[in-house]
């Protein structure tokens, strides 16, 4: 399409726009970039955020993933949201976006003075995942960034195990249970939510059942004899015989008094299903931390567990 429009132009004695690195976008991507909602917009934004607030790229990367970001290292970074199904490559965010030039922006950054009330307290950064030395490809080949890796994992070791003790663990055991124990809390929630979403679901229907029984009999009760034939008021007999049996099979009868009963039913339900809803969001940040433990104690067991068979053969 390119070739063709060049040449048409050419012919023409319009300008023809050389070819250039710059990848273009789809239109969705571009109309929801325009919007401030596209992946890559967010990430962008969250990143450009997290380098204003930290002191290195550590403080940086534990910054992105208090955010729900997941990190993925390599011969290019990458990350990737919560409900986001690829990873986005720092690279196709542009220059600014790549990890040389964020660690510079972050080293520039910490050049500027800073006041007093923008300090950030490192004891309060959440937990972050350890790296795996023997795996991680980028500690193989950057001595670097091996250096750093040590450091961040003693860092995070020492947070995890200072978590466990917060927890009152003091076993793989407990920690067994306590993990048991809030996935018991999470299915009752998870279950509760659905029987009140369920129950919500019924009343609002019962109540739309109402409110068209009581405007289709008023209706059909002002409408001229003469006009009774029409399909307007034959699709007003249809919905209120419809509402009718909808109401006599859930046993309620129409009344000023059943639809008052059915609004506080609908609101008392509605103030529950919220009360869940955040109940929910507090059990899966909880979550997101056990795995994040979950991940860090198989790191700090790895040693124990390596040393030990070496010990025996």
């Amino acid at each position: 399409m390119r070739e063709a429009s060049d040449a048409l132009c050419a012919e023409h004695g319009l300008s023809v726009i050389p070819p250039n690195k710059n990848k273009g976008k789809s239109y969705h991507e571009w109309q929801m970039d325009q919007l401030g909602e596209s992946w890559k917009s967010q990430l962008k934004a969250v990143i450009d955020k997290c380098i204003q607030t930290s002191k290195d790229f550590e403080a940086f990367t534990t910054a992105i993933q208090a955010q729900g970001y997941e990190i993925k290292y390599g011969k290019h970074l990458a990350f990737r949201a919560e409900k986001q199904k690829r990873f986005t490559r720092a690279k196709t965010l542009g220059e600014a976006y790549i990890e040389e030039n964020i660690k510079a922006r972050i080293a520039e950054n910490c050049m500027l003075p800073v006041k007093k009330n923008k300090k950030i307290n490192l004891t309060n950064q959440p937990l972050s995942v350890m790296v795996a030395l023997d795996k991680n490809k980028k500690v193989l080949e950057s001595k670097g960034y091996e250096q750093w890796a040590k450091i961040h994992n003693l860092k995070q070791g020492a947070k995890t195990l200072n978590l466990l003790e917060a927890y009152g663990i003091h076993s793989l055991a407990e920690w067994e249970e306590k993990k048991s124990n809030h996935q018991e809390a999470m299915n009752t929630c998870i279950n509760e939510l659905k029987t009140i979403e369920k129950e919500l679901a019924h009343t609002k229907t019962m109540l739309k059942q109402l409110t068209i029984y009581e405007d289709t009999k008023v209706s059909m009760s002002k409408t001229p004899k003469n006009k009774r034939q029409t399909s307007e008021y034959q699709s007003a007999t249809l919905l209120f015989q419809t509402a009718s049996n909808a109401l006599k099979k859930a046993r309620m009868t129409p009344s000023k008094q059943m639809k008052a009963e059915l609004h506080q039913q609908v609101q008392g339900l509605q103030k529950k299903q919220q009360s869940l809803y955040k109940e929910h969001k507090a059990l899966k940040q909880t979550q997101r931390e056990y795995r994040i433990i979950e991940q860090n104690l198989a790191q700090l067991l790895k040693p124990a567990t390596t040393k030990s068979l070496d010990r025996e053969h």
